[in-house]
């Protein structure tokens, strides 16, 4: 189900969170933020926090390194396809 679900959204199913990425930049807000978690495409083991969990949360820190070349080239493009290049 879930991949249909993907490929009804237009999504590409191996890497759906660059979709959801270039989907925030198209968005008419004057401001897109994204987490480093998105652009790194971890999953749960790297959320920020647990709504309703009093303990644990906001302990997660990106590695020195983490954000790659690649990963600054793929924003760089869905920034400029989304015209959100100054």
């Amino acid at each position: 189900a879930a991949r249909a679900e993907i490929a009804a959204a237009g999504m590409a199913e191996d890497e759906p969170w660059w979709s959801l990425i270039r989907l925030t930049f198209s968005s008419p807000a004057r401001l897109a933020m994204l987490q480093a978690q998105d652009v790194l495409g971890l999953g749960s083991q790297a959320r920020m926090n647990i709504p309703g969990r009093a303990t644990g949360s906001w302990r997660w820190r990106m590695e020195p390194g983490a954000l790659t070349e690649e990963h600054a080239k793929r924003l760089r493009a869905a920034t400029e396809e989304s015209g959100r290049l100054a």
